[in-house]
């Protein structure tokens, strides 16, 4: 996937010189978003080692697109074109997952002693048998929905009843928040108390 979109990085430098910017924001959709988001799904819960390789190459064709020096502010870059990277991108696809299919991924707690779980989320907590489950979709939904509901008013986002409004939504609240905190949605389990 590397290989395929760093191809774009030559062609988006030639394109900036005759498109203007809705233009070349339009041409990244088609021509690269399009490749990233195919099957992220399955791919996008990679280790972020992985993930790093593919975001410096998003931003090298960010930057030949709309002009910017190679010591542009990822943040800004990010912000002024209304484009969310890689790891934003795989988290809008992990809601939209959740979204659709709610009642298929979560089952819930059925007990009726009070719990920790049971007070927040009110969802069965998924037990992770080996590490290759960190990767896994169907894992990450429910880190994501459990890390999601404790620092946030599922209010926010989880009150529509369409689809594309929801999309929206996820795509406005994920460029108002910062990177670190968009990782942290899937890589941090709130279930593990933090060390000092």
């Amino acid at each position: 996937m590397i290989n395929k979109v760093r191809k774009y990085i030559f062609a988006f430098r030639q394109l900036s010189d005759i498109l203007n910017f809705n233009e070349i924001q339009a041409a990244y959709y088609a021509y690269v978003q399009s490749i990233l988001s195919y099957g992220i799904l399955s791919w996008g819960g990679a280790y972020i080692s992985h993930i790093n390789r593919l975001n410096i190459t998003q931003k090298a064709i960010l930057k030949a697109g709309f002009k910017k020096c190679k010591r542009y502010p990822t943040d800004l870059l990010f912000k002024e074109t209304q484009i969310l990277p890689v790891h934003k991108l795989y988290i809008k696809d992990l809601f939209v997952y959740i979204f659709k299919h709610f009642g298929s991924i979560f089952s819930p707690i059925s007990h009726s002693h009070n719990t920790r779980y049971a007070s927040k989320t009110g969802i069965n907590a998924i037990q992770q048998h080996k590490s290759f489950s960190k990767t896994n979709c169907f894992y990450n939904a429910h880190i994501l929905y459990r890390n999601y509901s404790s620092h946030f008013n599922e209010s926010q986002l989880f009150n529509s009843n369409s689809v594309n409004i929801f999309k929206r939504k996820i795509k406005e609240w994920l460029l108002l928040i910062s990177n670190e905190e968009a990782e942290s949605l899937i890589l941090v389990d709130f279930r593990r108390p933090a060390t000092n």
